[in-house]
């Protein structure tokens, strides 16, 4: 990881937190997304703690131009992009089967395979002009172990994995 330009989305909380300071503690570079500027903030402050280099940018997942906008920030920092972590995904709370609505499942596909597309797609040329990188995405163990009301979670995980 030392000296990887890495994009971690969804990284103000959770899984993309651990990741992100994971990845600090290892050397690399960063640039961690997140929708809500005063969780984006939090985290920036503890790469800070870290001495990581790092950008913190708001990106709404569902934003196709704010992915292309966001890998061209990341070139014009650091010259390069080695990786991206897509862990971003907005989740709705736990709904019956049959009140999921329209609306419902547009967020979790927009924000979730649409989302993780649109990223790998503003990454992919950097990389391929380099002849290198890698591009994690993540899924949920939601769809193997089963859970009632998470439905349209898992349906947008599952168009992930």
């Amino acid at each position: 990881m030392k000296d990887r330009v890495i994009i971690v989305t969804g990284a103000s909380r959770g899984i993309g937190r651990g990741l992100a300071l994971h990845f600090a503690k290892a050397g690399a570079t960063l640039v961690v997304t997140g929708r809500k500027p005063d969780r984006l903030a939090e985290i920036s402050a503890e790469l800070d703690q870290l001495g990581a280099p790092h950008l913190a940018l708001p990106l709404d997942q569902a934003d196709r131009d704010g992915a292309f906008a966001l890998a061209e920030q990341t070139m014009s920092q650091f010259g390069r992009i080695d990786g991206l972590v897509a862990n971003a995904q907005t989740f709705r709370s736990v709904t019956p089967l049959e009140e999921v609505t329209e609306r419902d499942m547009d967020l979790l596909l927009d924000t979730g395979p649409k989302g993780v597309l649109w990223m790998m797609q503003a990454v992919f040329p950097a990389m391929r002009d380099r002849g290198w990188g890698r591009i994690v995405t993540m899924g949920s163990n939601a769809a193997l172990i089963g859970a009632s009301g998470y439905g349209p979670y898992v349906v947008a995980k599952e168009g992930i994995r």
